[in-house]
């Protein structure tokens, strides 16, 4: 001992130890190769190949390898014989289940709502939540302006809090960049927080670049140098800023409904904003009277920067978000439904939810699945939705509080959905598995099932679009009609004026231009129907002109066959015209029959010509001449003065009686008409 008689002191030798570790990588390489070369270590490798202590010293090692080989084979080291129970193979089969539980408080004295919540990028664990009232509060200014960042693993005390001016509407963290922090205001500007710099903000936009009314939205953008975002508010204004320097505007738009205008007093105040970083230079906004406009940044003219105004929900839109695997669909949130639209399906939704008794507030998709989403109503109740588990009613149903939810959040990875109260408290909810992990098979049976649906709507869309069209036509026409009867009165009352004046009578003017209206409108775009109005106008035509002969029988039609196509076809009346005496030649009843009906018939002179039929023989045919497609009476040679003192004296015919046919008028042979002969002599010189 130190101090006492006979005691030796020694000093012990105090051992320090140190941890190490070795990385082997790809072994021991001389300091003048370098490993991400492949041509030097391709030639490296070769010249160690043709060294003769190469061989030798593979020898050896493969025998010492050989053993280690069979070792491992006689016992699998990387064999599973403990599996994790708690894991079920068939996660799909689970029963799902959402449940609370954490609880994040408000610090306030004053219950504040929660107006938004947003998680740090790379599921770092933390949350942010702004707290600010939705309608306007007169003791507004007594209340606290903060917005607290958590920690997910203490609930007890916020992390770190952000201070502004007024109250902060919207928060968001930079994706690149945790430690950086936007977000909007209630007096309309915007402010940029760094966490590692303290709870106040580092930058504030000025007065009079800010928004004109409350800013309700704030998203960063994709930009070469990533500190770039915009904003919307209530005033319909879109700002695109950057955080280094809030004292510029890099550029500004209006959300005029109208497409080709840019006006500010038409503009539309924006309730929610939306923007996908696949689709860097389109955006979309919610409106206050539920409408959704799709807007490009890069537009030249205000017409090319308005894409397309959707009419989405009879209040104001509180939830707008784009599918994470689909991105031309996209989720509404607002009055007591929520709806799913397509980019290319403009008139409306393609799905949508049966209406609830309690308005929804807020609705985000699972970013793990696809096919699901979730959304709070004013009620206290969680819905999740999952198109190809129930597309009818929803998937659960959680009751999160009594209070009404305000907003809801999913995290990135999907196990997690937080959930805001309009008591400023916070709820942090686990999913099931099975609620966040989709199945090789779910993309393209999602896939179909809107295709489907937007091909259905499609369709309906141009159903809609003709009856629009007929419906104006008619309008059209009946307003011309309802003119021209204006116009009709008015000059048959100057007629009439005129006349009483004159005392003659003045026609009235056609004012139709020919028209006719019996129709009321003319559906110009219907080939069908207006085919088969043609048809009618045509039949009632004929029947006008040609009364009941206008449409023959086929029977009649079919007995007369003529075979030479060089005929030219005469007018014919088949009803009238009598073939029998053109079959017989020496029965002189039939003669007599033919002369008495062509008699009753009446025909005249001029007509014979035209009404005798002439029909070709089987045996022989003989062409008319080219002149008239009938051969044409020789005149009759002229008779000697001696010749018509013997003739008999013609018999005038009584007006009106058509001259009797004989039987030298008709055609007694088959074939063609012949030449007609003279007159037979009654009396001559020879007798």
């Amino acid at each position: 001992m130190p101090g006492s008689e006979g005691s030796v002191t020694m000093n012990t030798i105090r051992a320090i130890y140190q941890d190490a570790g070795l990385y082997h990588n790809e072994g021991g390489w001389p300091k003048d190769i370098n490993l991400s070369e492949p041509e030097m270590v391709s030639r490296y490798r070769k010249k160690l190949e043709k060294d003769d202590q190469y061989q030798t010293s593979m020898l050896e090692m493969t025998s010492v390898m050989e053993r280690l080989i069979k070792q491992n084979n006689a016992l699998d080291i990387y064999g599973d014989f403990f599996g994790e129970p708690w894991k079920d193979p068939d996660t799909h089969k689970q029963p799902p289940y959402a449940h609370v539980i954490e609880v994040y408080r408000d610090f306030c004295a004053t219950r504040r709502p929660v107006s938004r919540i947003t998680w740090a990028p790379e599921n770092a664990g933390r949350v942010g939540i702004c707290h600010c009232p939705l309608e306007f509060d007169g003791k507004l200014r007594q209340q606290p302006t903060e917005a607290f960042l958590w920690d997910l693993e203490n609930a007890s005390r916020p992390e770190s809090v952000c201070r502004a001016g007024t109250h902060i509407v919207d928060i968001r963290y930079n994706p690149k960049d945790i430690n950086s922090i936007i977000g909007g205001c209630f007096d309309g500007s915007v402010c940029v927080w760094d966490s590692r710099l303290g709870p106040n903000a580092v930058e504030t936009s000025p007065f009079d670049f800010s928004h004109g009314d409350i800013c309700t939205g704030v998203m960063w953008i994709n930009s070469k140098t990533g500190t770039e975002f915009f904003s919307t508010g209530l005033d319909g204004q879109v700002i695109w800023w950057d955080n280094r320097k809030l004292s510029e505007v890099i550029e500004s738009t209006w959300l005029d409904p109208e497409k080709g205008q840019c006006r500010s007093d038409h503009a539309l105040g924006a309730s929610v904003l939306e923007y996908e970083h696949t689709l860097p230079t389109k955006f979309m906004a919610g409106t206050e009277t539920g409408q959704v406009m799709i807007m490009m940044r890069k537009g030249k003219t205000p017409n090319d920067k308005l894409v397309h105004v959707y009419k989405a929900h009879h209040g104001p839109v509180r939830g707008l978000q784009r599918n994470p695997t689909f991105i031309k669909n996209f989720l509404t949130v607002g009055d007591q439904t929520c709806r799913i639209f397509a980019e290319d399906c403009r008139e409306s939704s393609i799905l949508w939810t049966a209406p609830k008794n309690s308005l929804y507030t807020h609705g985000a998709w699972i970013p793990t699945r696809a096919s699901s989403f979730c959304c709070c109503r004013l009620d206290g109740n969680l819905d999740f939705w999952d198109m190809l588990m129930d597309p009818v009613r929803p998937h659960l149903v959680t009751r999160v509080c009594d209070d009404s939810l305000i907003t809801v959040a999913p995290s990135d990875n999907g196990k997690f959905v937080a959930v805001g109260t309009d008591q400023g408290n916070m709820s942090l909810v686990r999913l099931a598995e099975a609620m966040t992990t989709s199945e090789k098979s779910d993309k393209p049976v999602l896939a179909a099932v809107f295709e489907r649906e937007s091909r259905r709507e499609k369709v309906l869309e141009q159903r809609n679009r003709e009856i629009r069209l007929r419906k104006r036509d008619k309008e059209k026409a009946e307003t011309e009609k309802q003119k021209l009867e204006e116009a009709r009165n008015k000059q048959r009352e100057e007629a009439e004026a005129l006349e009483k004046e004159t005392g003659k009578k003045v026609p009235l003017p056609d004012l139709t231009g020919g028209k006719k209206f019996d129709i009321v409108y003319e559906i110009k775009t219907d080939p069908i129907i207006q085919g088969e109005r043609e048809f009618f106008q045509t039949l009632r035509q004929e029947m006008e002109t040609a009364g009941v002969h206008a449409f023959p029988d086929k029977k009649e039609v079919e007995k007369i066959d003529v075979p030479n196509e060089n005929l030219t076809e005469l007018p014919i009346d088949l009803d009238n015209v009598d073939l029998s005496g053109l079959l017989d030649d020496d029965d002189d009843a039939e003669e007599e029959k033919g002369a008495k009906d062509s008699k009753e018939k009446g025909f005249t002179k001029s007509d014979k010509a035209e009404e005798i039929v002439t029909i070709p023989s089987e045996q022989e045919e003989v062409e008319a001449p080219e002149d008239h497609p009938t051969a044409e009476a020789e005149p009759p040679q002229e008779l000697t003065p001696h010749e018509k003192e013997q003739s008999p004296p013609a018999v005038e015919e009584e007006p009106g009686e058509p001259e009797s046919q004989t039987p030298e008028n008709k055609d007694t042979t088959e074939g063609p008409v012949p030449a007609p002969t003279e007159p037979p002599e009654t009396g001559g010189t020879g007798e």
